[in-house]
């Protein structure tokens, strides 16, 4: 999978920016789902992960539905995971 066609594997979901950034041993993706709240709140959904695992950040203001997106999207992360790396 390519970042492109996973940018893309999330755009069903509205108003969801995709961000990436690297280091040398990991990758971290920002989702951002923005939202008409009070105050203007975005909230993000951190993914990271290298040689040990995935770890997920940010998740406190999210509703059920918007977990239960996630959880499937971690899914997917996960899926990936056992395949290789970005292309």
């Amino acid at each position: 999978m390519t970042r492109q066609e996973f940018i893309d594997m999330l755009s069903p979901y509205k108003g969801v920016e995709v961000q990436f950034s690297e280091s040398n041993k990991y990758v971290f993706i920002t989702l951002t789902k923005y939202i008409d709240c009070w105050g203007g709140a975005s909230p993000e959904i951190g993914f990271y992960w290298g040689e040990q695992g995935v770890s997920v950040s940010h998740t406190d203001r999210l509703e059920p539905e918007a977990l239960l997106q996630l959880s499937y999207v971690l899914k997917l992360v996960y899926e990936y995971l056992q395949k290789g790396t970005w292309k």
